[in-house]
Order: C-alpha cells, then structure tokens, then sequence
C-alpha cells in the first residue's frame, strides 16, 4: 500500500511539474530521497521512466502538429529547397529547428551522463539538495530576466536552434529545468510565452524518447508494476497541465516558483546543518 501511494504520488509530481519551469526531475529525486531507501541510481533511473507518462501526453495533445511533421512533404522539404515543397515551407522549418535542437541537446546530454553515471551513490544526500536549490533559484532568475526581452518574428534560424539544444543538454543536471531553460531561451530569442511553451514542450517529445532509449541501451530497463502506476498517473495529469499551462503562460511568471522553490531546498540544507551542530554542541 506504501509502495503505492509512493508511486502515485511521484506520478502527480512528473505530471504536474514536467511543463512548469522547476525541474520535475530534481523534485522526484529529492521526493524519493526522502520517502524511499533506494540509492541516487536508482532513484535517477526511476526519474527517466516517469517520463514516459508525460512525454505520452504530449504526444496525445500535440497530435495534430505531429501528424503535419510526419507528412512527406513537411520532411522533404527539411532537406530540399525545391519549390515543389513551398507551401510547407514553414512547417518544414520549424520540423527543422526542432531536430537541430535535439541534435545537439544529445552533443552535450550523453557526455555530461557518462562521465556523472558512476558518480551518483557516491554523493552526499544534502549536498544533492543544497545544489538543486543553487541551480533551481539560478534557472529561475533566468526566466524571470528572460520574461523582460521583447517579442520579435519567430526566427527558425540554424544558430537559434543551436543555442536552443545546447542547453536543453545541460538539463540533463539535476536542478536545471528543461522546460526552464529551454523557455527561457526561446524568450531571450524574442519568442512570446506561448509560442515558447509550446515549442518546449513539442522539443521534449523527440528528447525524451530518444533519451529513454539511450538510457535503456546504457542501463537496461527499469521497470516494474509500480512504475507503470506512475507512469500512468503522471500521463492523465500530464495531459490536463500542458493545456493549463499553455492558457495561463501570459499571465503567470513561473520564475518566481523556481527561483522560490530553490530558496526553500537551500534553508532545508542550512537548517539541517544548524540543527546537526545543535546536537554536536550539546
């Protein structure tokens, strides 16, 4: 019955926080560092798998813009600048922004796993905490200069989507938002709030599923009847937050949660501290 609740809430934890720029990965690892033994692993291998739920809802939602990608037309004129393909030309641009970013999200996300895989159990608990409240309340003061840059025309442009991928690559770090940072660059590059959430979450769609089959190549698969519980709980509440998410992106500024949530984990840490020099003295 523990085990349930466990998996069902880490469920509405990716469903809820997968699109709102605060970091749903760091939020389960700590989440199950403190409600569960597992080693940081583990937990990381975990993470990855309920994020099959949420990038499934966003396949469902987005089906529409995908079934357009997928037309031979839309790919084609990726790679061909035929006139015969003009009247997608803006479709094919956009498909091609978002495999460029993807390209090089994965140039800079594989290295950056490889060389920390080994090094997770090997990390103290409240030093994982301290630097996801670090970079949490960093990532978060990023969006909230990036809300001040003017909107422009949306610029498909080779270098935008590079930036875009580089460092959608270092979410791969727990702390850092994808959504988060890819957001917050797209506004710097004078996207509007919605059209930014949207291509962010359309990005995830490819870099998930892709990661989780790298993921599954270098680990093998973690995968149980819990797992599918949360996997299944974070996809309908995931579906219902990509359209809350998108209706309120105007209104709502989300740096203040971010850089607000990494505050809290970072007095968590002090007080800990405090407390741990509390019982030495005494």
């Amino acid at each position: 019955m523990i085990q349930t609740l466990l998996y069902i809430f880490a469920g509405i934890i990716q469903g809820l926080l997968e699109w709102i720029p605060v970091s749903s990965k760091s939020n389960l690892v700590i989440f199950f560092m403190h409600f569960s033994s597992m080693n940081l692993t583990t937990i990381f291998s975990i993470t990855i798998m309920l994020h099959i739920g949420t990038v499934l809802a966003a396949i469902v939602y987005f089906r529409e813009e995908i079934s357009t990608f997928l037309k031979s037309e839309v790919i084609y004129g990726v790679f061909s600048k035929n006139l015969k393909y003009h009247n997608y030309k803006e479709e094919s641009n956009y498909l091609k922004f978002i495999l460029i970013s993807v390209f090089f999200t994965f140039l800079i996300m594989g290295p950056i796993y490889l060389f920390a895989r080994n090094s997770l159990d090997n990390l103290d608990a409240s030093i994982v905490l301290l630097g996801i409240g670090i970079l949490l309340f960093i990532i978060g003061l990023v969006q909230y200069l990036s809300r001040k840059s003017k909107e422009r025309q949306v610029n498909y442009s080779t270098k935008n989507a590079t930036v875009l991928g580089l460092f959608q690559g270092l979410t791969i770090i727990p702390g850092i938002s994808r959504s988060g940072a890819t957001t917050s660059v797209l506004l710097f590059q004078g996207y509007s709030p919605a059209d930014a959430f949207k291509i962010s979450f359309l990005l995830s769609i490819p870099t998930v599923l892709i990661g989780e089959i790298g993921f599954a190549i270098l680990n093998g698969i973690v995968f149980n009847k819990f797992i599918l519980l949360g996997i299944v709980v974070s996809f309908i509440v995931g579906y219902i937050m990509i359209d809350v998410v998108l209706k309120i992106a105007k209104k709502v500024n989300f740096s203040y949660f971010c850089m607000g949530l990494g505050i809290v984990y970072v007095l968590i840490y002090v007080s800990s501290l405090i407390f741990n020099f509390v019982l030495w003295f005494f």
